[in-house]
């Protein structure tokens, strides 16, 4: 029959009661008959195989219903223990279906299934007290709370004992009333704590939340949170955990307080500060209002130290120097302590204005405490006090110039006075002894000859002409003082001092080399004046080179230059000697000169704002250079 040739167990049954055994296949008999156990049914073969009369009976019962499943619906399964020919326990089951009239039950060992289902159950039952022990270990609480498609309140199916130490719930309240859950939560909270848990119930999303419990008169806080799974019977699980933070929370209160203190104090304090982080992109946290009512920004203008130097430096090449000395002052700062050192800042404020400011740090980790001292009143004070110096100073120099024009002047009169009094008692004693000659028709024994009349007569006029010259010099200097200045040209100016000394050069035999008169060279000035310096410069060189032997030159030369005109006179004499210069305004090289003329001369180039300048010329004399500021040409 095609049934032996089967690898599995198999029967072929009447499907009735006793339930006759119309064929067992070969593999049956192999593994569950032998001689003792006859296989004319099934009863006769379970009588065989269960010797225990009520396990048989409970067998057959679940065979006729097997059986009447089967016709019913076509098949049907059983499932029995069963010992082998070994007389080894096997878990069988029976699948059972119809073949025409007969029965046909097929045997399946699933003893290694059993036992494997078994050994995972154990395993998971294991796994389940593992982590039961584990939960109730960990410092927090757990819970989870299902919520039943069918109802409309999430109850408690698991509580720690760590969440119902930390709630004080009692567990068979809590289970059988979830709103008992909530009672243990702050009257002040409570009805915040429902809405957020009803809220995430019904959207059914990640719960977390913060809140206070009270747990036997002592106020806790605690945080809760929970992640839903959906079950395979449409309720939704939240799985979470309770954990205790009320000393977080009270360390968090008492930083806030003592923040806020700081805060407070900061605020009072007589000068601007400020707080960065050093990390997060330079985020100031905090400014005191002394600083927002300086500087004029508002805290939502300075997020991060960026935005500060932006509107702070907003010329770019200062900000970068700025940049430049934090970067060093931080620098320093690492290896002094946290340090910061005060330096000088200029700071564009809000309002617009410029302050002066002095700015210095301390390092405290992320967080740098600045303070900004506004010195602005100072600057300007001390800028006021420099200039005030500087006025008083200038008020002295000019003083100390006017008292020095005033000595120089009283020499000079007194240099003056004495050279006008010299020749005039010479001349006083000479007309004396003329008249005393005259009166007695008799010469004196002192009195000139008749022979020597003549010469006494020159010497008579040579004084008196050299009274002349002091007295013009004198009149020169005295009308050389300030006076409205007009274009002038030095070439003309030049050309009339040659004109008007044209007689006595030609006399002395004078060469007069002259060179750019012809060139433009504008100034600003009094022509007259000028004229008078100009023709004391080249007396006294005339009167210079009278006195050595050989012929005299003299050279003259315009440098007209862009911003200075530049005049120099200089001849092939002696030179100037060492301390003549010096010892202006009575210097004089000239053995019977009174220095006048030169003083006229310098005098008359600080009054053009020009310099008077000595040196040797390039024929080996003296040179005088005098420079002036240069004008445009008059149109």
């Amino acid at each position: 029959m095609e049934l032996d040739a089967l690898p599995l167990p198999v029967l072929l049954l009447e499907p009735e009661a006793p339930f006759a055994i119309l064929h067992a296949n070969r593999r049956f008999r192999r593994c569950f008959s032998h001689d003792s156990i006859p296989l004319a049914s099934l009863a006769a073969w379970l009588q065989g195989t269960y010797p225990i009369g009520e396990y048989r009976q409970r067998i057959l019962d679940q065979w006729q219903l097997a059986v009447a499943q089967a016709r019913l619906e076509g098949q049907a399964s059983l499932q029995c223990r069963l010992n082998n020919v070994q007389g080894e326990p096997l878990e069988v089951q029976f699948q059972l279906g119809l073949r025409g009239e007969a029965l046909l039950a097929v045997l399946i060992d699933v003893t290694a299934r059993m036992r494997s289902e078994a050994a995972l159950e154990e395993a998971r039952a294991q796994q389940a007290e593992a982590a039961l022990a584990i939960t109730e270990a960990i410092p927090v609480g757990t819970y989870t709370m299902v919520m039943p498609p069918d109802r409309p309140v999430a109850y408690f199916a698991f509580m720690s004992e760590r969440f119902l130490e930390i709630t004080g719930l009692d567990r068979a309240r809590a289970r059988e009333n979830p709103l008992e859950g909530f009672a243990c939560v702050h009257p002040d909270d409570y009805d915040d704590w429902l809405r957020l848990n009803a809220e995430a119930f019904a959207a059914k999303r990640p719960f977390r939340g913060e809140t206070r419990l009270v747990n036997q008169g002592e106020t806790r806080w605690i945080t809760a949170e929970s992640v839903p799974r959906d079950l395979p019977d449409g309720s939704t699980v939240w799985e979470g955990v309770l954990t205790d933070v009320t000393e977080r929370v009270l360390a968090q209160k008492r930083l806030e307080k003592s923040e806020a203190n700081l805060r407070l104090i900061l605020d009072n304090l007589p000068i601007p500060v400020a707080s960065l982080q050093l990390q997060d992109a330079g985020e100031t946290p905090f400014q005191n209002q002394l600083f927002l009512e300086t500087f004029r920004y508002q805290p939502e203008q300075l997020p991060h130290l960026e935005a500060w130097m932006a509107l702070a430096y907003p010329d770019p090449d200062y900000r970068a120097a700025v940049e430049e000395r934090w970067s060093r002052a931080l620098a320093a700062a690492d290896a002094s302590g946290g340090r910061v050192a005060s330096e000088e800042y200029r700071v564009h404020c809000g309002d617009g204005i410029d302050r002066d400011v002095l700015i210095s740090g301390t390092q405290l980790e992320n967080l740098l405490v600045v303070t900004l001292v506004d010195i602005s009143e100072r600057k300007r004070n001390e800028r006021q006090l420099a200039e005030a110096r500087e006025r008083e100073k200038q008020l002295e120099e000019n003083q100390r110039q006017r008292l020095e024009q005033k000595l120089r002047t009283s020499l000079t009169a007194a240099a003056v006075a004495h050279e006008i009094n010299q020749p005039l008692s010479t001349i006083l004693l000479n007309c004396k002894l003329a008249r005393t000659h005259l009166a007695t028709g008799s010469p004196a024994e002192s009195s000139p000859s008749s022979a020597g009349l003549e010469d006494f007569l020159s010497g008579l006029v040579a004084d008196v002409e050299r009274v002349v010259r002091i007295i013009e010099k004198m009149r020169s200097l005295l009308r050389n003082v300030q006076t409205d200045h007009h274009p002038v040209s030095l070439g003309q100016v030049v050309d009339s001092c040659l004109l008007y000394l044209k007689q006595p050069l030609q006399a002395s035999g004078m060469e007069v080399r002259c060179r750019g008169l012809t060139e433009p060279c504008w100034i600003a000035g009094d022509a007259d004046q000028l004229q008078v310096a100009v023709s004391n410069l080249l007396r006294n060189a005339c009167e210079a080179l009278a006195e050595q032997q050989g012929p005299g030159i003299i050279t003259i030369s315009l440098e007209p230059g862009a911003s200075e005109q530049r005049l120099l006179i200089g001849d092939n004499g002696p030179g100037i000697p060492d301390g003549v210069i010096e010892a202006l305004p009575l210097a004089s090289t000239k053995p019977a000169g009174s220095g006048i003329g030169l003083f006229v001369v310098q005098t008359t180039v600080e009054n053009h704002g020009g310099c008077l300048r000595f040196g040797r010329s390039g024929l080996g004399g003296a040179e005088v250079e005098l420079s002036f500021p240069a004008i445009a040409a008059p149109t």
